[in-house]
């Protein structure tokens, strides 16, 4: 009797241990559900958080809040930084695309442009990095772009590009531009809310925060030798005493390089604002017009967790 009594009570202890284990696994299974909950709760708070300070920040903003920095707004970090600072080369003509790309690997980007298929450059097998050059911004210059490429854009679109492309033919063969965003709205017609601002008419690449190697490539500073180096040199002096880079230099440099001068700008149109903070962050892609105190345009919105 004492040896079943003794049975008795191992199974005892061992059926209270197993529902103590199954009750413990419980427990943390349900901390971590509750944990999962309250942490996704203080992530879509946090994130409504972030993005009305970023609201806020663009409703007030003026043109000239708009340039590279980062600032503490209740107890938020906003860090703003100029996406003009690449060119997407689905959209360039062949004559700027050589500007960017090595002899040997200029057919097979024009070959793709010839096609009118968009490609993602870093899938082209070359032994250069063009990442230091090129983006997937969908950004498209009216004046520079490659004009099978944008017919199949506008297609994209849901617009009808025939009547543009016609329009945009007849003004390229009177070497004539697109200067601002009133002439463009008149180019587009009534498919200008479709296009704008993807297509515009703004420089893609802003002095002021691009990378030296990409200023050093337009400016051709290898090819075209003294005079382009020389403003080169220039440029880069007045970018590091941290002043303004004003329209007029870039009117000196077109006295020696039409090409590039198209390229190039003293301003970005193109920002990404981003909030956070050490667990979360919020971040959003506009575009700031030519009009001071015009519409911006939000073009994409991203919100995650930071690892």
């Amino acid at each position: 009797m004492k040896i079943r009594n003794g049975y008795a009570s191992v199974f005892v202890l061992i059926h209270a241990f197993s529902v103590f284990l199954l009750a413990t696994g419980l427990f943390f299974k349900i901390s971590a559900l509750k944990k999962s909950v309250l942490s996704d709760s203080e992530y879509v708070l946090k994130s409504e958080e972030m993005q009305n300070i970023i609201h806020e920040f663009l409703k007030q903003s003026t043109f000239s809040d708009f340039y590279e920095r980062e600032f503490k707004k209740d107890n938020v970090l906003l860090k703003i930084k100029s996406l003009n600072t690449k060119v997407n080369p689905n959209f360039l003509d062949d004559d700027y695309l050589t500007v960017f790309t090595d002899a040997r690997d200029f057919d097979p980007f024009k070959r793709k442009n010839a096609e009118g298929s968009f490609y993602d450059f870093s899938e082209i097998k070359t032994e250069a990095d063009y990442s230091e050059f090129f983006s997937n911004l969908p950004s498209v210059n009216i004046n520079l772009c490659n004009q099978t490429l944008l017919e199949e854009f506008m297609k994209i679109m849901k617009t009808e590009p025939l009547f543009i492309l016609e329009k945009i033919t007849n003004m390229r063969k009177k070497k004539q531009q697109i200067q601002n965003e009133d002439f463009l709205e008149e180019i587009l017609g009534l498919y200008h809310d479709a296009l704008f601002p993807f297509l515009n008419c703004v420089p893609p690449v802003d002095v002021r925060y691009a990378d030296e190697k990409i200023l050093k490539k337009i400016m051709q500073v290898e090819k075209f030798g003294t005079k382009n180096a020389l403003l080169y040199e220039e440029l880069l002096s007045l970018r590091n005493q941290g002043g303004n880079i004003e329209p007029q230099f870039l009117k000196l440099l077109s006295r020696f390089d039409s090409k590039a001068v198209k390229l190039l700008g003293c301003r970005t149109y193109f920002w990404k604002i981003t909030a956070f903070n050490e667990r979360f962050s919020v971040s959003e892609t506009v575009y700031v017009p030519q009009i001071q105190g015009g519409h911006k345009y939000l073009i994409e919105k991203k919100a995650g967790k930071n690892e």
